[in-house]
């Protein structure tokens, strides 16, 4: 009586485990995911029905390493060098590759991922992995990241069209910060000043003003960060390193962000002292 017993619960516990597997099975065969197991050892087992549908192989040519045929051959090695990472270290990982759909053979971007499933003893039985259709969405991805590149590089043209017209221009260009700070200048306003780049840089257009013209020329400056007027054009003086006064002739206007916030100026000066 014992033994039948003892039969009888094992029979439940066989037939509870075919209800849970069905349901497992049923659950994996309805989700979107490519669903696929593999023994704690690495060896594939099983693959849902979205997998056969997918890839066109069977369960059967599918197990072991039978997947791999429809790997593409330039992320085989990537794919796995995880695996393997992800056996050694019970740690749950996955990554992209490229999956051969059946339908039109073509080669579609895929996010696989697998983690252990572990028994009470914290021992791995099996791995359970998905993987998710993102070609469209790498795609998406590239195309934003050669339109951004494409960017880049117009930028860097714009650039160096700007540094050249700057530096190789035939007056004395600076940008100036909203403080009067001395940004960037060119050759020819080192030249007009007698101050080399490096120590004007240090200084601000208030340090070379004439006292008696500095008071009009922060008024238009004033008129700028405003939005009083968009640019403005002065005679004033400048004082030379050595002492002499220079005249010269200045157009000032302000940058401006997208936000409409002040940047900084942008001064160009002609040497009008003979």
């Amino acid at each position: 009586a014992e033994l039948e017993a003892r039969t009888a619960e094992l029979q439940l516990s066989a037939d509870q485990l075919r209800v849970q597997e069905r349901q497992t099975r049923f659950l994996a065969d309805t989700i979107p995911q490519l669903v696929w197991t593999a023994r704690a050892g690495g060896p594939a087992e099983s693959f849902n029905a979205g997998w056969v549908a997918y890839t066109g192989l069977t369960e059967e040519e599918s197990r072991a390493d039978g997947w791999s045929k429809v790997l593409h051959p330039e992320d085989l090695d990537a794919c796995c060098e995880e695996w393997n990472v992800m056996l050694r270290t019970g740690q749950p990982g996955g990554g992209e590759y490229r999956l051969r759909r059946a339908c039109d053979k073509a080669w579609r971007w895929h996010l696989w991922r697998a983690r252990p499933e572990r028994d009470e003893s914290d021992a791995i039985v099996r791995w359970v992995g998905t993987s998710t259709d993102i070609h469209d969405q790498k795609l998406a991805e590239q195309r934003l990241e050669q339109r951004v590149a494409h960017r880049t590089a117009e930028l860097a043209t714009s650039e160096e069209r700007f540094r050249r017209a700057f530096d190789d221009a035939g007056i004395g260009m600076a940008l100036v910060g909203l403080d009067g700070r001395w940004l960037r200048v060119n050759q020819v306003l080192c030249d007009i000043v007698g101050y080399p780049e490096a120590v004007l840089l240090n200084m601000t257009f208030q340090d070379i003003t004439h006292p008696d013209d500095l008071h009009s020329d922060l008024g238009h400056v004033r008129d700028l960060i405003e939005g009083k007027s968009r640019s403005y054009q002065m005679e004033k003086r400048y004082l030379h390193r050595d002492g002499r006064v220079v005249w010269i002739l200045l157009v000032a206007s302000l940058v401006r962000d997208h936000a409409g916030k002040p940047v900084h100026f942008v001064a160009q000066i002609n040497d009008i002292t003979a």
